[in-house]
């Protein structure tokens, strides 16, 4: 039997999917809609995502960042990238009002904000204190991601480095970020994968929480990290959900009981 790491020292949430992509480079990772990605297409993404935050915003290591977005794959591209680069994104609710963004992207001292049109939309007259620049996820982030091509020096990301910034809810007082490292990613992934007996390159599922929300970014990430295959939905619809688990084959998935 072979001792359980207590460190990782040097891994990172990313060095995970890479080693999927090296297994088979070719197949389907991840599907949104009509948009898929192989598991090259999804880390040469991500590996171009890390690049322009390097190269063209100037960011590294200690640097906070915000996502304001729906499900997507770029959703899983951008906080991945980011991590890569040392730089920890808020994982805001789109769902919240342009003041609630502003307070969440000052607390957490964002320099960059990536949303999807309908929030970009909702939150271009709001004056936020540390955020200067927004990046609009669609084409704006496609043609971002396609001049971000270079050689740059990829950071050394530890263990204990932020791998994102999720908000609490602020029932109690103020939204409160949470600053989760790399090493509680991965070790809540292998954890799920030993008390599940799931997640194999075999599996197959169906990601449908929100990914602004802890377990909704965790049930997204977890096929592709293992090299399984990961269905991305908007959210929970019964007939659509029951027609993916039969023409999917699909092998499992998270929702929250009533």
């Amino acid at each position: 039997m072979t001792d359980f790491p207590l460190s990782f020292q040097h891994m990172s949430f990313v060095d995970g999917m890479r080693a999927s992509m090296m297994r088979a480079p070719q197949k389907l990772a991840a599907k949104h809609g009509d948009d898929t990605r192989t598991y090259a297409q999804l880390l040469d993404r991500i590996d171009r995502v890390t690049t322009a935050i390097i190269a063209d915003l100037g960011l590294g290591p200690g640097d906070h960042g915000a996502i304001l977005s729906a499900n997507s794959i770029p959703y899983l591209e951008i906080i991945a990238g980011a991590s890569q680069a040392g730089v920890a994104l808020a994982t805001v609710n789109p769902r919240l009002a342009p003041a609630e963004v502003v307070a969440i992207c000052d607390n957490a001292e964002a320099k960059v904000l990536f949303a999807d049109a309908r929030s970009a939309e909702a939150v271009k007259d709001s004056q936020f204190a540390t955020v200067k620049r927004i990046i609009i996820v669609g084409d704006e982030l496609d043609t971002w991601l396609n001049e971000a091509r270079g050689s740059v020096v990829f950071p050394q990301v530890q263990e204990w480095d932020n791998f994102t910034i999720p908000y609490t809810s602020g029932t109690t007082g103020l939204p409160k970020g949470v600053l989760v490292p790399h090493r509680s990613r991965i070790l809540t992934l292998l954890g799920m994968a030993q008390e599940y007996g799931c997640y194999s390159p075999d599996d197959r599922f169906l990601a449908m929480a929100p990914m602004c929300h802890g377990a909704g970014m965790l049930f997204a990430l977890a096929p592709v990290f293992f090299g399984g295959y990961a269905e991305i939905l908007d959210k929970f619809d019964p007939e659509l959900f029951l027609r993916k688990l039969k023409d999917e084959r699909i092998s499992g998935y998270f929702a929250v009981p009533t």
